[in-house]
C-alpha cells in the first residue's frame, strides 16, 4: 500500500527564485570617429548618387514605355474602332438582305394568290400564304389583274384572213362584192395591212 501513496503522491514545489535586477545601463553617445566619418559620408554619398542614376535610368524607361504604351492604347483604339464599323457595316448589310429576301417572298406569294402585297401578314412564306388564303376565303376568288392594255377594239383573231392569192382571184373574177364583204367582216386586216 506504500507504493500506491508513493505513485498518487505530489511532486515536490521548487523553491521561489529570486528576481533578478538589471542595473540600467547608461548609452554613451558613440564617439565619431573622425577618420572613418568621413570615409562612411564618401561611402553614403556614393551610394546615393548610385541609386539617384539608376532611378534617373528607370523614369527615363518609363517615360518611354509609357509613351509606346500610349501610342499603342491609340493604335488598338483605332483598330477596334475600325473592327467595329466593319462589324456595323455587315449587320446592315445583313438586315438589308433579309429585308429584301421577305419582300422577296412576299411578292412571290401576293403574285401567286392574286392579293396585294400590302395586305399580307407574316414573316415566312408558310405564314404568307396562311395570310393569303385567310383573305381569299374572305372576299371571294380574286379577280384576274389587268395589265394597263386598255380598251383593243373588237376581237379580229377569231376571223379567217384572206391572203393575198385570194384577193388577186376576187379582183380577176371581178367579184367585187365579195371583197365587199370580207372587208366588212374585217378579213382583209394582213392583205391591207391593218
Amino acid at each position: 500500500m506504500q507504493k500506491e501513496n508513493e505513485d498518487n503522491a505530489t511532486p515536490p514545489v521548487p523553491p521561489p527564485v529570486p528576481p533578478v535586477v538589471v542595473p540600467p545601463v547608461s548609452d554613451p553617445a558613440p564617439t565619431p570617429d573622425p577618420v572613418s566619418s568621413d570615409s562612411e559620408s564618401a561611402d553614403l554619398a556614393a551610394e546615393v548618387a548610385k541609386w539617384k542614376a539608376f532611378s534617373r535610368k528607370h523614369e527615363d524607361s518609363a517615360k518611354a514605355n509609357a509613351d509606346k504604351a500610349k501610342k499603342f492604347d491609340e493604335f488598338e483604339e483605332a483598330s477596334k474602332t475600325e473592327l467595329q464599323k466593319a462589324a456595323d457595316r455587315a449587320t446592315a448589310a445583313e438586315s438589308k438582305v433579309a429585308e429584301i429576301e421577305a419582300r422577296a417572298i412576299r411578292a412571290e406569294v401576293a403574285a401567286a394568290k392574286g392579293i396585294p402585297a400590302d395586305l399580307l401578314s407574316g414573316s415566312t412564306k408558310e405564314e404568307l400564304e396562311s395570310s393569303a388564303d385567310a383573305l381569299i376565303a374572305f372576299k371571294g376568288t380574286p379577280a384576274k389583274p389587268d395589265f394597263g392594255g386598255g380598251d383593243r377594239g373588237p376581237d379580229i383573231s377569231g376571223k379567217k384572213q384572206m391572203t393575198e392569192s385570194e384577193m388577186k382571184a376576187l379582183f380577176a373574177s371581178k367579184d367585187y362584192a365579195a371583197v365587199e364583204t370580207a372587208r366588212i367582216e374585217g378579213r382583209l386586216a394582213t392583205v391591207l395591212g391593218g
